[in-house]
C-alpha cells in the first residue's frame, strides 16, 4: 500500500505544475462581514491599492449604516502590506487616481451634508505610505440639493481634470462638472435626465481625449434590450446614442451595473456585457467604431459548465484593461452571480492570446470585483468572496509569465465541475491543447483515462469518494487536482 502511495506522489510531483512567485492569490479577513470593493489602483512603488466601503452591523448582523473607507496596500504576492481606515458615514463612489502633476495620489468624492442639504467636492491627497496631506485638501461647492446615494460617477481626463456626474431625481436633473485638481470649476452643465435616454447610469469613460468627449452608459428601463451608450461632447451634451443590436441566434444583452465600457484606441471602444439565449449564456466583448458606432467584431465566452444551461442567468463581466502591447485584458466571473474568475488576454481583432481560470474563490461575487493592469504586464483582480468567512480575495499575475507552462495551485488553463455526480465538465482555454484526463483512487490506482471528448467525461460507474485527477496537455505539462464524486 505504502509503495503505491509513494509512487503516486512521485508521479504527481514530477510532472505537474505548482505555485510560482509571480502568480499569487490570497484571501484576507479585513474585519467586516459587510464590505464592498470600490477601487483598485496600481501604485508607483510597484504595489496595488484597494479601497473598500465598510458597513456597520447591528447585534442581529443586519446593516446598520456606513462606516467608512478602508485603503489596503497589496503586494505582487497578493499580501497586505499596509492599511488605513477613514471614517465616513455617507459613502458614495469616488475618484482614486495617481496625481498627474505630483508624486502623490488623488482621493476625490462628493460629500453630502444632510444638515445643510448640499453637496461639496472634497479633493484629498496621500502618498505611497498612505499618509494623507491635510494641508493640500480642497473643498469645492457643487450643489444646494442632495443627489441620490450611489448615483455619482467620476473620471480623471488626460488634462488632469476631474469629471463628475450625478442625478438629482427630485428635479429630473443630471449634473456634469469639470473641476481642476487645483479646485478650479471649469464647467458645470445641467441637462434633463430624460434627454440622455438613460435612467440608470453605469459609468463614465473617455471617448475622444483630444476633443474632451466622453462615453456615458446605462439603461433606459428594466429590459435587457434597454442598454445604451451616449457620446457626450465637451459640454456634456448628447452627441450620439448607441443602442447595441442583439446578437445573432436570438442572443440578447443582459443588464447589470457591472457591465464595462472602455476607450480602446483613437478609432474604437470596447463594450462587455452578459448575454443569454434559450440554451446558453455567458459574456461577450464587442469592439465598436467611434465614427460610425458600428460593431467591428464580437467574442463570446460561455458560462462555466457547472451551470445548468438555460436555467441560470448569464455570467457577469468584471472589467477591461489595456495591455502595454496593444491588446487588452478582460475579466469575468464564469457563472451566474457568484463563482470563479477568468482572465482573458485578447488582441485588437478580439482573438484570444491566452485565458486562465481561478479555481478559488468558488463564491467570488461579481459585485464589487475590479480588474486593473499596468503597462509592464502586471494584472490584479480583487473582489468579495462570499463562499468563506474571508471578506476579500486578490489575484495577481504577470502577462508574459502566464503560460500553460507555469501556474499556481489555483490558476489553470481550464475550469471544471467539482464536486461531480455522473460527469466531469471541462471548459478549456482556447489557446491550449489538452491531451488526456486521468483519475486515480486513494490507493494510487488508475481508474479512468480519457483522450478525446474531454469537455464531458462520463464517471457514472465510479463509486462515490475522493479521487486524484491529472489533466495532461500536448506540450507535456500536466496539473493535479482533487476531485470529489458524490
Amino acid at each position: 500500500m505504502k509503495k503505491y502511495l509513494l509512487l503516486f506522489a512521485l508521479i504527481i510531483a514530477t510532472c505537474c505544475t505548482f505555485a510560482q512567485t509571480y502568480n499569487a492569490i490570497e484571501q484576507h479577513d479585513v474585519g467586516y462581514s459587510q464590505i464592498d470593493l470600490r477601487n483598485l489602483m496600481p501604485m508607483r512603488d510597484g504595489s496595488f491599492l484597494a479601497n473598500c466601503q465598510l458597513f456597520d452591523l447591528d447585534e442581529q448582523n443586519n446593516y446598520a449604516g456606513d462606516h467608512g473607507n478602508k485603503f489596503i496596500k497589496i503586494s505582487k504576492q497578493a499580501e497586505i502590506l499596509d492599511s488605513i481606515c477613514i471614517e465616513d458615514h455617507d459613502l458614495n463612489y469616488f475618484l482614486l487616481e495617481p496625481n498627474p502633476f505630483d508624486n502623490d495620489y488623488i482621493y476625490a468624492r462628493a460629500v453630502r451634508n444632510l444638515e445643510t442639504q448640499r453637496c461639496d467636492l472634497c479633493i484629498s491627497f496621500f502618498d505611497d505610505n498612505l499618509q494623507f496631506k491635510p494641508d493640500k485638501e480642497l473643498w469645492i461647492p457643487l450643489c444646494d440639493t442632495l443627489f441620490k446615494p450611489l448615483h455619482d460617477m467620476y473620471l480623471l481626463d488626460k488634462d488632469g481634470d476631474i469629471i463628475i456626474q450625478f442625478d438629482i431625481t427630485s428635479r429630473n436633473e443630471r449634473h456634469f462638472f469639470r473641476i481642476g485638481i487645483d479646485g478650479a470649476l471649469k464647467t458645470h452643465t445641467v441637462v434633463p435626465s430624460n434627454q440622455l435616454q438613460i435612467q440608470r447610469t453605469g459609468s463614465l469613460e473617455t471617448f475622444n481625449a483630444e476633443e474632451k468627449e466622453y462615453l456615458l452608459w446605462g439603461f433606459q428601463g428594466a429590459s435587457p434590450t434597454d442598454f445604451r451608450i451616449v457620446v457626450l461632447d465637451s459640454l456634456f451634451m448628447a452627441k450620439k446614442i448607441l443602442i447595441p443590436e442583439t446578437h445573432s441566434n436570438n442572443i440578447t444583452w443582459s443588464y447589470g451595473y457591472q457591465d464595462c465600457v472602455m476607450d480602446y484606441d483613437d478609432n474604437s471602444f470596447l463594450v462587455a456585457s452578459g448575454w443569454f439565449d434559450s440554451y446558453t449564456s455567458g459574456v461577450r466583448v464587442t469592439r465598436y467604431d467611434k465614427s460610425t458606432l458600428e460593431a467591428l467584431g464580437t467574442r463570446l465566452f460561455e458560462t462555466d459548465p457547472t451551470v445548468d444551461k438555460g436555467k441560470s442567468g448569464c455570467a457577469f463581466p468584471i472589467g477591461l484593461a489595456k495591455s502595454g502591447d496593444g491588446g487588452f485584458y478582460f475579466a469575468y466571473n464564469t457563472q451566474n452571480y457568484m463563482d470563479r474568475v477568468s482572465i482573458v488576454k485578447m488582441d485588437a481583432d478580439l482573438e484570444v492570446v491566452w485565458q486562465c481560470f481561478c479555481l478559488e474563490p468558488y463564491q467570488g461575487s461579481h459585485e464589487g470585483t475590479q480588474l486593473k493592469a499596468t503597462e509592464d504586464g502586471w494584472i490584479i483582480v480583487g473582489g468579495i468572496n462570499w463562499g468563506t468567512e474571508t471578506n476579500l480575495f486578490f489575484l495577481v499575475l504577470h502577462d508574459e509569465r502566464w503560460t500553460v507552462d507555469e501556474a499556481t495551485d489555483n490558476i489553470r488553463p481550464y475550469t471544471f465541475t467539482n464536486p461531480i455526480s455522473d460527469a466531469i465538465h471541462f471548459l478549456f482555454s482556447p489557446n491550449v491543447q489538452p491531451e488526456s484526463v486521468e483519475l486515480y483512487d486513494l490507493q494510487g490506482r488508475l481508474v479512468l483515462t480519457q483522450q478525446n471528448a474531454l469537455e464531458n467525461i462520463d464517471v457514472a460507474r465510479l463509486s462515490p469518494g475522493v479521487y486524484s485527477m491529472r489533466v495532461l496537455f500536448k506540450n507535456g505539462k500536466c496539473y493535479a487536482e482533487k476531485l470529489v464524486k458524490q
